[in-house]
């Protein structure tokens, strides 16, 4: 990496991200980040018993691969089950640097529906009850009809579809929406009142973000 790069890696503010296990285009980012105050959220595959035989690609935990050494310099979380035949979730998080795991039940009811058995990572950011991704199959609110994307449920013979079923198979919503909300409020509001404490802002985003990791 250039120096150029590195400099602006490391001039980087506070990074929150959300990956599903199936997707690794934020690795390489944060594998270069040396910040702190950093979080990698990983929300990973359902594990439960009946469904990992048909998800062999799924069988590496995404703590044993990411946390395999101590010197991470972000904090990382695994949103998964609480253990392999149980329908409930919990949260496991490394502290940047740091060899112990802490672990807590999710705040909320484990939401994996039947039959999903993993995010896909065009779905972090849509609720599951969108109007064209969500799964209900809702019209939109401005009365106006649309595709209802997420809600497709095709049969017949496979090929007199124009679409490939393997599209029409994947998830455009994430089960587990309730959850990134929470952790993204929780973040604005934390910066909203650190904001508050300082004054106003003066528009140099690098320069607050310095202050408030000072604070």
């Amino acid at each position: 990496m250039s120096q150029k790069r590195c400099r602006a890696v490391r001039e980087l503010p506070d990074l929150l991200t959300f990956l599903s296990w199936t997707d690794a285009t934020v690795h390489q980012l944060y594998g270069q980040l040396e910040n702190a105050g950093s979080e990698l959220v990983i929300l990973d595959a359902n594990r439960v018993d009946r469904l990992t035989p048909f998800i062999p690609a799924a069988t590496e935990f995404p703590l044993e691969r990411l946390e395999a050494t101590s010197d991470l310099p972000y904090r990382l979380t695994v949103i998964t089950n609480t253990a392999k035949d149980a329908a409930q979730g919990q949260e496991l998080s490394r502290a940047p640097r740091s060899d112990a795991t802490e672990s807590r039940p999710l705040p909320m009811a484990w939401p994996w529906p039947r039959g999903v058995y993993s995010l896909s990572h065009v779905a972090i950011a849509f609720a599951p009850d969108g109007p064209v991704y969500g799964s209900s199959g809702n019209e939109c609110k401005n009365g106006d009809e649309g595709l209802p994307l997420g809600a497709l449920r095709p049969r017949g013979e496979t090929r007199l579809l124009a679409v490939p079923l393997s599209q029409l198979m994947r998830l455009r919503h994430n089960p587990l929406y309730a959850y990134v909300e929470q952790r993204v409020s929780g973040e604005i509001d934390s910066m909203f009142q650190a904001h508050k404490a300082r004054g106003p802002f003066n528009g140099d985003l690098r320069r607050w973000t310095r202050e408030k990791q000072r604070h």
